[in-house]
């Protein structure tokens, strides 16, 4: 329940009564390492919108480490702790789990998206690839007229405008219409 209304609080932009109440959670739920890690989660979104980058890298810490204990360094809520965090790094780690451990799923889809969006942010060559696996990966997932297939291939159109800028061409031609239509 403080984990719930912690959340609400942050949406409203109150967001040290946010941090006591997530604080307060997390005392209470020591003995749940499941419930905690959700609310270590929820924490870091607080600060998040907080601008506490600082107080976010250590609670993602805290959520990996508890991850990693409770389901093994391999486990899937590990990959989930890690793409959650923007770093490179941490996006390869949580491919290279999901590419074991579920490669075509729901989560290996959004890490896949993330370090498109990730790569296409830093001018990374590698931000076509990575949006066309996650374009691969939701269409087996969804089909290929889900909505989710909208964010590889909005991004997609992105690059495809700017490297028609720069006179090339690549895989991305057709995701500008085909991301309106979804």
């Amino acid at each position: 329940m403080c984990g719930q209304l912690a959340y609400a609080l942050t949406d409203a932009g109150e967001y040290d009564a946010a941090v006591a109440l997530h604080e307060r959670a997390l005392k209470i739920l020591e003995a749940h390492p499941e419930k905690a890690l959700v609310e270590l989660l929820s924490y870091a979104h607080t600060l998040v919108e907080r601008k506490d980058l600082a107080g976010v890298e250590s609670l993602l810490e805290d959520a990996l480490e508890l991850a990693e204990t409770t389901h093994g360094e391999n486990g899937l809520e590990v990959a989930e702790v890690l793409f959650r965090d923007g770093a490179r790094a941490m996006y390869e780690r949580a491919i290279g789990i999901l590419d074991v451990a579920a490669p075509v799923s729901n989560q290996a889809g959004v890490a896949w998206t993330n370090l498109g969006e990730l790569f296409s942010v830093t001018a990374d060559s590698g931000a076509a690839d990575a949006l066309n696996r996650a374009l691969e990966i939701w269409e087996a997932v969804h089909g290929p007229d889900h909505p989710h297939l909208s964010f590889p291939l909005s991004t997609l159109s992105h690059i495809h405008t700017l490297r028609g800028r720069s006179g090339h061409s690549g895989s991305a031609a057709g995701a500008p219409g085909r991301a309106l239509r979804l």
